[in-house]
């Protein structure tokens, strides 16, 4: 359930969820499809860095922005912070900054960046949420 605890004994709650887990197998075609879309998905962000660095007028380091934003995405997974906040920027600002551009244009494209690539996807995932829960609180409300 989405709000408090599951209903049951923690004991077999646990051993039906790892048993859920365990049954769950994937086919070949859906693994080819889940890896194409984490591919295309990859490519689209590095896309939207270099659309980033290019609004605030400065030159795309094309031999080092994947490498640049491989390491924003690794300092994100290892921190406190929800969705890398401060840590992911911190690391590619300094990575942009070390590959050439200005301080204020490597700072400038990373809040760019992390506006659409982080806040706009809360923003919309949020949106998405709330009306979905206000279609099945009216659905409710009529039966």
């Amino acid at each position: 359930r989405w709000t408090g605890r599951p209903v049951g004994d923690p004991e077999d709650v646990t051993r039906r969820a790892l048993d859920a887990l365990s049954a769950f197998r994937m086919h070949q075609r859906d693994w080819v499809q889940t890896v194409s879309l984490s591919f295309v998905n990859w490519l689209a962000s590095v896309a939207c860095l270099a659309t980033a660095i290019l609004s605030v007028g400065a030159n795309v380091p094309w031999t080092r922005v994947i490498l640049i934003y491989w390491a924003g995405v690794t300092a994100s997974s290892f921190n406190l912070t929800p969705g890398g906040l401060g840590v992911t920027e911190t690391v590619l600002t300094a990575g942009l900054v070390a590959s050439g551009l200005r301080p204020a244009d490597a700072l400038g494209s990373v809040l760019i960046f992390r506006l659409v690539s982080f806040w706009l996807v809360i923003l919309v995932g949020w949106t998405i949420y709330s009306r979905l829960r206000r279609n099945k609180a009216r659905r409710e409300a009529t039966t």
